[in-house]
């Protein structure tokens, strides 16, 4: 079989918060909610050397955003559209984790006044909604739930943007920090079954409005299951595959997305979706492994600790 890689996903520097309430003022005023409509970037599919950005969970089961209060959706919005492009996670009320090649062709010196000026959209997360359609986003805009990015850091080391946010988020039931690894040791998940989740394209390869998560297995540490399936990569990323018959997996749009262990009653984030696999013709290979780039012993583990 051919098969391709892909990648599976696809800010601000402002002098103060009365500037996203003016911009966010400005967008509101100018949407139409009679045309307004969410886009996915899921036929974005690029091959291993030239990367591609989206990404979905592949037979998992809906859930609600009160159960996993960190996630977060990462997208473009202007007055008639909100583009998605990849998944978050809520590290604390000022930053959220995501995959660097879902913000990468923006920089790191990136100014969204700028570019809203130029291009006349923003780079947001929303937060808060297990729900991706047009009434939702128009409630979580109009609700305060939409939040403009101002920095964006990443480095060439692996496939993770820590994205800073112009306001704080203001905590819920339905928002709060995901958990992360008390230590630097990347193997403590090794040979583990852990969790997998975002929006997107499914086993109907449609696009989901819902928030959907499910279960897969950590190869790294099998000597034998590596071999056969992790090519190599295991070594910078975590090689997943679900070895039960459900043959669980991401595809487009569940880019930036965490990678989910419970330790403590808690939900620890141990990496970040970064590629999978896929036909020529752009359908994901659920029965191969994702890639996920570790968290633990990484620069951006190292920065938020310091937070």
């Amino acid at each position: 079989m051919i098969r391709v890689t892909i990648f599976l996903g696809s800010l601000f520097i402002l002098i103060n918060c009365q500037s996203q309430q003016n911009i966010s003022k400005q967008l509101i005023d100018s949407i139409d909610p009679t045309n307004f409509e969410i886009i996915s970037n899921q036929t974005n599919l690029k091959s291993k050397e030239n990367a591609s950005e989206s990404g979905k969970v592949i037979n998992g089961q809906p859930v609600t955003i009160e159960s996993y209060p960190f996630m977060a959706n990462l997208g473009f919005m202007n007055s008639t559209s909100y583009r998605f492009i990849c998944g978050a996670s809520i590290a604390n009320e000022n930053t959220v984790i995501s995959a660097r090649h879902c913000v990468e062709n923006l920089g790191t010196n990136y100014n969204h006044t700028e570019y809203y000026e130029t291009n006349g959209k923003l780079l947001v997360i929303i937060a808060g909604t297990s729900f991706i359609n047009s009434s939702k986003v128009l409630k979580s805009l109009k609700s305060g739930q939409v939040y403009i990015i101002d920095k964006i850091d990443f480095t060439s080391q692996d496939d993770i943007s820590l994205l800073t946010l112009l306001e704080p988020l203001t905590y819920s039931n339905q928002i709060g920090p995901v958990g992360l690894p008390n230590k630097s040791d990347e193997t403590l998940i090794n040979e583990k079954r852990v969790t997998i989740i975002g929006w997107g394209v499914t086993e109907t390869g449609q696009i989901s409005q819902e928030l959907r998560a499910a279960e897969s297995d950590v190869l790294n540490g099998n000597a034998f299951l590596v071999f056969l399936f992790c090519e190599g990569y295991q070594n910078e990323n975590y090689c997943i595959k679900d070895l039960t018959v459900t043959q669980a997996n991401v595809c487009f749009g569940d880019s930036g997305g965490p990678l989910l262990y419970k330790q403590n009653d808690k939900w620890t984030t141990y990496g970040v979706t970064s590629f999978g696999s896929a036909t020529p013709t752009g359908q994901c290979i659920n029965s191969l492994p994702s890639f996920y780039a570790k968290l633990p012993p990484s620069w951006a583990l190292q920065k938020l600790q310091t937070k």
